[in-house]
This record gives C-alpha cells, sequence and structure tokens, in this order.
C-alpha cells in the first residue's frame, strides 16, 4: 500500500479545545489503526481517495457538506461515522442544503449516524440506508466493574455550553447551587468536569461559592475520574457519552436535539431534564431513582455501549477494506 493509499481525510470539528470532539476523532483513529499504516488526517480540502465524515453535529451547514462534496467530486470513497443531525430547524427548512446532504449522503459508502433521530433525518432526505451505529467517543473506554470504583460517592458536574442557554446562565447556576447543597447533606463529593477551558469560566460563580475541586480537560484525566464517579450531570454532550463508554450513568441537561438524539440511541431518554427550566429537586430526584436501581442502569449502559463498540468496528472494516480495494486496483493498474 502506498504512502497516499494509506492515508484516509477527516472531516470534523477539530482545533477548537472541545475534548468531546477531540474525543470523536481519537476514537476514529483507533478504531482505523487496526492497520499500522494508516494514517487519518483531519483536513477540510480531502484529497485522500478514502474520506469520513466524523463525530459531531455535522449534517445540517455548509461547513463539512462542502468538503464532503469536494472529496466526491475528487472521485473519493466517503464514509459517514457515528455523524449528528442538527434539528434546530427542521429538515423540511433546510432550503438549498437540503438537495446537497442528499446528494452527498446518497453517494457514501456507508451512512452511520449517532442515534435515531439523525436516522430520521437522513431518512427525510430520502436516503434508505442509513443506520444508527452510536456517538464514536463510545468507544473510546471500555466499561469498568464495581470493583474498580474507588469513590462511589462521587458526583461530577459540568456546566459547558457554546450558545446561550434557554431560561439564562445565571438560573441554571443558580440551581446546580442549590443541588449541590443537598447532595452534599446527602454523603455525596462533588467535583467539576471541564470538556474545554470555557467551562471553568462560565461556572465560575458556582466554583467559588463551594470551592469545587476541577477535573481538567485532559482526556485521560477526565475518563479516570468519570469510571471513579457515581454519576455525571452535565450540559455538554459528551460529559454524558464519556460516562455511557465508562458504565456510569449520567443524567443529562439538554438545551440541543443532540443530547436527545443520544439519549434515545442509548435507550435512557428518561434521564434528561431541559437545561432551560431544570429545577434543583428535579434533577436530585433523578438522582434517587438511578440511584434506586443503580445495579439494573449501569448494566443497561454496559450492554449498549458494547453493542454500539461492535457496530463501530464493523463499521472501521468497511472502511479498510475499501481502502485496500482502492490500494489494490492502484497497484493492478500502475505502471
Amino acid at each position: 500500500m502506498s504512502r497516499a493509499d494509506a492515508r484516509i481525510d477527516y472531516i470534523g470539528w477539530v482545533g477548537c479545545a472541545n475534548l468531546g470532539d477531540e474525543g470523536c476523532l481519537l476514537a476514529i483513529r483507533t478504531l482505523l489503526g487496526q492497520r499500522q499504516q494508516v494514517e487519518v488526517r483531519p483536513t477540510r480540502d480531502p484529497t485522500a481517495p478514502t474520506v469520513v465524515l466524523g463525530g459531531g453535529t455535522l449534517l445540517f451547514g455548509t461547513a463539512f457538506l462542502e468538503p464532503a462534496e469536494t472529496a466526491l467530486r475528487r472521485g473519493a470513497k466517503l464514509f459517514v461515522f457515528g455523524t449528528g443531525a442538527d434539528l434546530s430547524l427542521p429538515v423540511e427548512r433546510w432550503g438549498a442544503r437540503k438537495p446537497r446532504w442528499s446528494r452527498v449522503l446518497e453517494a457514501a459508502g456507508f451512512v452511520g449516524v449517532r442515534g435515531p433521530r439523525s436516522l430520521a433525518a437522513v431518512k427525510t432526505l430520502g436516503v434508505r440506508t442509513g443506520r444508527v451505529i452510536g456517538d464514536p467517543a463510545l468507544s473510546l473506554a471500555g466499561t469498568c466493574d464495581r470493583a474498580d470504583r474507588r469513590h462511589d460517592k462521587l458526583v461530577l458536574l459540568n456546566a459547558g455550553c457554546d450558545f446561550p442557554l434557554p431560561g439564562g446562565e445565571d438560573r441554571l447556576l443558580g440551581q446546580l447551587g442549590s443541588l449541590v447543597e443537598r447532595l452534599w447533606a446527602t454523603g455525596y463529593r462533588i467535583e467539576y468536569l471541564a470538556l474545554r477551558p470555557g467551562d471553568v469560566e462560565r461556572a465560575a460563580p458556582l466554583l467559588d461559592r463551594f470551592r469545587l475541586h476541577v477535573v481538567r480537560p485532559y482526556l485521560a484525566t477526565v475518563l479516570e475520574k468519570i469510571r471513579r464517579s457515581r454519576f455525571v450531570v452535565g450540559t455538554r454532550l459528551h460529559a454524558a457519552v464519556f460516562a455511557a463508554a465508562c458504565g456510569v450513568p449520567p443524567l443529562l441537561l439538554a438545551y440541543q436535539s443532540k443530547h436527545h438524539d443520544f439519549a434515545a440511541s442509548m435507550g435512557w431518554a428518561s434521564h434528561v431534564c431541559d437545561a432551560g427550566s431544570v429545577e434543583a429537586d428535579e434533577i436530585f430526584a433523578a438522582v434517587g431513582r438511578l440511584e434506586h436501581r443503580y445495579s439494573e442502569a449501569a448494566g443497561h449502559l454496559r450492554r449498549v455501549a458494547a453493542s454500539y463498540r461492535e457496530l463501530q468496528r464493523a463499521a472501521a472494516e468497511e472502511v479498510l477494506r475499501s481502502l485496500e480495494s482502492r490500494s489494490s486496483r492502484s497497484v493492478r493498474t500502475g505502471p
């Protein structure tokens, strides 16, 4: 296999200091790294013969549509790998982007999306071959056994968001402050989980008030801390994805369709609260319900996450077979 043939170009969010996006890239690199000579290169100008549209909420605008169209024009084989659809605007109102996305997805070697809501969007675009393979970051970590838990009463909070929160940021931080008080009163330990640097600044009033320890946004550190926790409560989607990957029950404070899409993919829709209207009592009650059936809930997450890891390994094999097939054709037709 030549050096050029051994490269896979990756289209997705990277370089934005967002641990969730970087986690998706690392997971896909690891899955495709089954062949040691394969390089996965992030780019917005794909030139490789095999291109992956990666993890994240990429199906909607033109930021990732145009590189995907470029790849197809250049004759590349395109694979959609755990990608989510942005449903803040219904597909019917995507305008000129709708037929363009439809053509891209119809031309793809396979279309594997993050969750059932994204799959419904793909079908609305007229694509019938899509399937749910889960968020790629589920392949970052295997689940842990109960014996691995050193801090059973640890709850990790996150209040990160890159958009204005419905109901206001101050309101949510106030409710999380009340939640901290209630959890402390019942014997839980609380730490703050940051998935990007701005998460710390956003939560400054909460951190200053309670002097909470901050888990900094380094992937190995975050995954290890999650493995040792009892629950993860937060607004960042990948706080919940990482928790599910480790078999730790998350409570999602949702502000976008992506939260509901992921929750539906995991059979976890009953453990989602609206970030714009949630009350501390509601979150505390949700923790109590999970605590009551903890082993069952954690076991469910372990099984579902494991099933998606299998689907993602199979999807990676399809990408690699395409890469090897193209390399073989290149050798046969070469000088």
